[in-house]
């Protein structure tokens, strides 16, 4: 199998939050994370975490105030973890 290397060009910040809440909480957690424009993805897990969200934004201030000022601030959320996204991350792509 060939490998080629390739980069993606990310022009706006980008992380990944993983969020656990209280049992039965999710459904009215995801209608209010609806509402927050800079969630571009929503997803309900199953697991050690029960949320999943993407969120883009112009810089890791403008994120670091989303989560901390929108997102810690939903009732029924217990913890969250935070994973930036890394600028031009290099990937191996098999064909």
């Amino acid at each position: 199998m060939k490998q080629k290397e390739t980069s993606f060009n990310h022009k706006i910040e980008t992380v990944h939050v993983l969020i656990k809440c209280d049992s039965g909480a999710e459904k009215t957690i995801v209608e209010k994370l609806r509402t927050i424009p800079e969630i571009k993805h929503i997803c309900l897990t199953v697991g050690n975490y029960d949320i999943l969200i993407k969120i883009e934004a112009d810089s890791r201030e403008d994120l670091r105030r989303i989560i901390i000022w929108k997102i810690n601030k939903i009732k029924n959320i217990n913890s969250v973890t935070t994973l930036f996204c890394i600028r031009r991350p290099l990937c191996a792509i098999t064909e």
